[in-house]
């Protein structure tokens, strides 16, 4: 059911602690998950110059529906995703993650794309309280 659970719940009025397509199974990742609402998708194509460009195609749809579940929850919004043959990438609001690993911002979109990968190679820091 993926992140479907929180949505469940929420309809019945009920607050749970997973929300998002990420929970954590550890300690380690509790304050992550306390503070980030993370969707994640795996497309054949959702379009990257669309959403650049125009803010529109698939990849501006999921970045939109992110960011209203992430806001009912009061979390903020994370997108990782991947097309095919492609790179996994991040989308995030603007300055939330390490500057060097940000490729690119977009602005009408108010959000920053990164690599997966470079978040990945950098320790974790509670920068967001």
């Amino acid at each position: 059911m993926s992140g479907g659970r929180a949505t469940v719940h929420h309809t019945r009025g009920q607050r749970v602690r997973q929300v998002g397509d990420i929970c954590a199974v550890a300690p380690e990742g509790t304050h992550f998950c306390e503070r980030f609402f993370v969707e994640c998708k795996h497309v054949r194509s959702f379009n990257i110059r669309r959403f650049v460009y125009a803010n529109k195609g698939p990849l501006a749809n999921y970045w939109r529906k992110c960011v209203k579940q992430a806001a009912v929850h009061n979390y903020n919004p994370m997108l990782i995703a991947r097309e095919n043959r492609g790179p996994i990438i991040v989308l995030s609001y603007p300055n939330v993650v390490a500057i060097d690993c940000i490729i690119m911002r977009v602005r009408h979109a108010a959000c920053d794309v990164s690599l997966f990968s470079k978040l990945l190679a950098k320790p974790y820091t509670r920068a967001i309280k």
